[in-house]
């Protein structure tokens, strides 16, 4: 069996019924036709394996930003990322959603490894690929990475301030996600 006949073979079996998923930006659905937008930007081993976790996995999902698709009119797109221990190691699952007049359709993009998005993330192998609002893997682990990076610079200030503040979100910290989040719109390539 080809890994796209296994993916498939995994959603006839359990996704009897689309997962529905109220976020940030709406209900956001996950389904067999999911799966299948899942294999279609190309696959590897890691993005199979993540495609069965989306169930319970994206319940831990964080809501990264909304941008406008470009290539597509009425057409938008919300970036959502959520951890997974795989391969001995902290991964983060990009998921996407499609938002136009049918569905906010829900789909794995990539599977990127938590050390390469660290603060010089754009200085990996795809560095040399232009960073651009139609997507692309630069585009979205600098996405990933720029929310990430503000998130763990929050924490260390958090940490140094009360440990009470902990479980609360400032204006503060939340001012530095948007700004994290606006900062990789911002740098963007527009045509």
């Amino acid at each position: 069996m080809n890994a796209r006949q296994a993916a498939k073979q995994w959603a006839d079996n359990h996704l009897q019924k689309p997962f529905e998923y109220d976020t940030e930006a709406g209900i956001v659905v996950f389904d067999k036709t999911s799966v299948r937008n899942s294999l279609s930007h190309g696959y590897n081993q890691a993005k199979l394996d993540a495609i069965p976790t989306i169930p319970k996995g994206f319940d831990n999902a964080t809501y990264l930003g909304s941008l406008q698709d470009f290539s597509r009119p009425n057409t938008t797109n919300h970036f959502f990322a959520y951890p997974i221990n795989y391969d001995n190691g902290l991964r983060y699952v990009f998921c996407r959603a499609l938002e136009d007049n049918m569905n906010n359709r829900l789909y794995v993009h990539e599977v990127f490894i938590a050390d390469k998005l660290k603060s010089n993330a754009l200085q990996t192998e795809d560095s040399a690929l232009p960073v651009n609002q139609n997507g692309g893997i630069a585009f979205y682990r600098s996405i990933l990475s720029d929310v990430l990076n503000a998130k763990i610079q929050q924490n260390s200030e958090t940490n140094t301030q009360s440990a009470k503040k902990n479980s609360i979100i400032t204006p503060q910290e939340d001012k530095a996600y948007m700004d994290a989040v606006q900062s990789t719109f911002n740098r963007t390539i527009w045509n």
